[in-house]
């Protein structure tokens, strides 16, 4: 069997123009969009230099391992699987796998790596990547979830309080005060007898820098673009730039760790990424924009999809959660305008919206919403002005199954009433009120959480 595999191999690439001498060339890129979890789509994206020859190689063990004069990332073995991709056009090459929901399949891992053969026979790998099935946290069954980023008044966050309650899910920052990270245990003790099972997000603003986090002295000031004027110390940050993904997804020798990998290793179940409607203020004039970046949808899709792929695959947590709060315009075509269209997109910026949509959906757990429903110039207790445009909007998401987790800041309990009552049970929402600092914990006295 190894004999015919490996011959097999060698005849693959034999045709390929395999040369046993590596010629410098643009290696292909891999992103694992989607979920590797049972019962979900895995989408894998291989992009390359236009005309290169695509091949997937994908085995149970991992490398490295020698052949023809090539290091591989994975074992080259008797289950050696090798699937053809095509050629590389202008856009991403595209294959997307549905895990079967089986449980028996939690744990399998596949080491998967490309092959690219340019016209002129010259040779590059992929990064092999170790990727693993899990089983879906129960996103679906969260009926309940609280929100707190500091202490009363600005103090430290504590989140022994939260440890005490029974609700299935946390939104906390990583931090005591913004910097000092809370330990593994402390993130571990959030599940208690109150709720063993409780999911646990953790707070990571990606469009906006934040002067009190550890970043802030080693960052370049040119990724800083605008001060926020309702949030001292927050700034619009060019989300796009590598520098800026360096801080959120893959550390460097000046950054450190990144912002991701920290709250990777302190234990939490995923993330909860704000300040998405970033792509809104550098995005279209037409849509309101500065017309700096006239593609930061896509951006923003793509930075999304980054950190998931980073988490998941990269750190191998196939159940790391991804939940973006605000920013449900993202799929909506005005800000996919024909100007931004590249080679290889759909031809019209409603199909490119679709695309996006498909691969935002895919790859994200629920959405964080905030002032749908009661809306208005107050920093609390506005009346009931429904925002019918953003829920028409969020109805597409609760039509794929992502869950909504909508917080109103609310004080009153008649209006708190009609909220958890009427509201956002009718638009299939999970509702939560407290006061906009997020400084508080709050338990609603006639909605506890079970």
């Amino acid at each position: 069997m190894v004999e015919m595999i490996m011959t097999r191999f060698s005849s693959l690439m034999a045709v390929l123009f395999f040369s046993a001498t590596m010629v410098a060339q643009a290696p292909p890129s891999v992103l694992f969009a989607g979920k590797p979890v049972i019962g979900a789509t895995l989408r894998l994206e291989v992009t390359a230099p236009f005309g290169t020859n695509l091949v997937l190689l994908a085995d149970s063990g991992g490398g490295p391992n020698s052949f023809g004069g090539y290091v591989f990332d994975l074992d080259l073995g008797p289950n050696l699987q090798i699937i053809p991709l095509g050629v590389a056009g202008a856009g991403p090459v595209v294959l997307e796998q549905v895990i079967p929901n089986l449980s028996g399949l939690v744990g399998l891992t596949t080491f998967v790596q490309i092959v690219g053969v340019s016209p002129s026979a010259q040779v590059s790998l992929s990064q092999g990547y170790q990727v693993t099935v899990g089983l879906p946290l129960p996103m679906a069954q969260v009926d309940d979830y609280c929100y707190q980023l500091q202490g009363p008044g600005g103090s430290n966050l504590s989140l022994s309080p939260i440890a005490s309650t029974a609700f299935d899910l946390s939104i906390t920052d990583f931090s005591s005060d913004g910097t000092t990270q809370f330990t593994a245990a402390e993130v571990g003790a959030l599940q208690s007898p109150s709720e063993p099972q409780r999911i646990r997000l953790a707070y990571m603003s990606i469009g906006e820098a934040e002067d009190y986090r550890w970043y802030w002295p080693l960052i370049d000031p040119t990724l800083v673009a605008q001060a926020n004027p309702q949030w001292a110390g927050n700034f619009k940050v060019k989300y796009w730039d590598p520098a800026w993904k360096d801080v959120i997804i893959h550390g460097n020798p000046i950054i450190g760790q990144s912002y991701l990998d920290r709250i990777i290793d302190q234990g939490f179940d995923g993330v909860y990424l704000d300040i998405i409607d970033a792509f809104e203020f550098f995005g279209p004039s037409e849509e309101g924009g500065v017309d700096l970046r006239r593609d930061a949808a896509r951006e923003m899709v793509q930075f999304v999809l980054e950190i998931a792929h980073h988490a998941r695959v990269v750190r191998g947590r196939p159940d790391f959660l991804v939940v973006p709060q605000n920013g449900s315009t993202i799929i909506t075509d005005g800000f996919y305008p024909a100007d931004t269209l590249q080679p290889g997109d759909p031809s019209t910026p409603q199909a490119m919206a679709a695309l996006m949509k498909d691969r935002y959906f895919r790859t994200i757990d629920a959405i964080g919403v905030e002032d749908v429903f009661y809306t208005g110039g107050a920093d609390e207790n506005n009346p009931y002005n429904p925002d019918t445009y953003r829920l028409g909007l969020l109805s597409q998401f609760v039509g794929f199954g992502l869950p909504v987790l909508n917080i109103e800041y609310l004080t009153v309990p008649s209006l708190i009433n009609d909220f958890y009552t009427i509201h956002a049970p009718a638009a299939g929402f999970v509702p939560y009120s407290s006061v906009r600092d997020l400084d508080i914990l709050t338990v609603n006295s006639a909605f506890p959480p079970n």
